[in-house]
């Protein structure tokens, strides 16, 4: 999979996980007015988009550990859970808040072990890594934009 194909992806992703939001936001303002959906909804994506920045820095500090323990014997690889929460979270309306969601660091167990026990390899790395770095891309493109957006709203009233 070529980078290019892997952002689109990414950036598809996340927007989908913003109409979810919204639809979240809309769908539990019964009795509000319009401005207050609009802020609302604002407030949900600008902070589902940060905590998947946060989650993207705690999923490099992983990586990095993981490239760090690479010929460590008896170590096993971490990885950090943020978009099945999120998931979750968007799927079941009586969930808790999108402010309750945060990364969680676990290891998985489930990839091969090296005859030292280890179950790191470089080039996966390098590749969570590269997916990594465009997710955090996409995360701080939208937050960027969402802000902008405000800011352009605000100069307009």
């Amino acid at each position: 999979m070529t980078c290019g194909l892997l952002a689109r992806l990414l950036r598809e992703q996340c927007w989908n996980w913003i109409t979810q939001i919204d639809r979240k936001a809309i769908s539990g303002a019964c009795g509000k007015d319009r401005a207050e959906i609009g802020m609302a909804e604002v407030h949900n994506i600008a902070n589902l988009l940060e905590a998947g920045i946060r989650a993207e820095g705690l999923r490099q500090k992983a990586i990095a550990n993981n490239i760090a323990n690479l010929k460590t014997p008896g170590y096993r690889r971490f990885e950090v859970r943020f978009e099945e929460l999120l998931a979750k979270a968007l799927k079941d309306p009586t969930g808790g808040t999108l402010e309750e969601i945060e990364p969680q660091l676990y290891q998985p167990r489930k990839t091969p072990v090296n005859s030292a026990g280890n179950d790191v390899t470089f080039e996966n790395e390098v590749g969570e890594m590269v997916k990594n770095n465009l997710r955090h891309e996409t995360y701080v493109r939208l937050l960027r934009k969402k802000y902008s957006q405000i800011e352009a709203a605000m100069r307009t009233r």
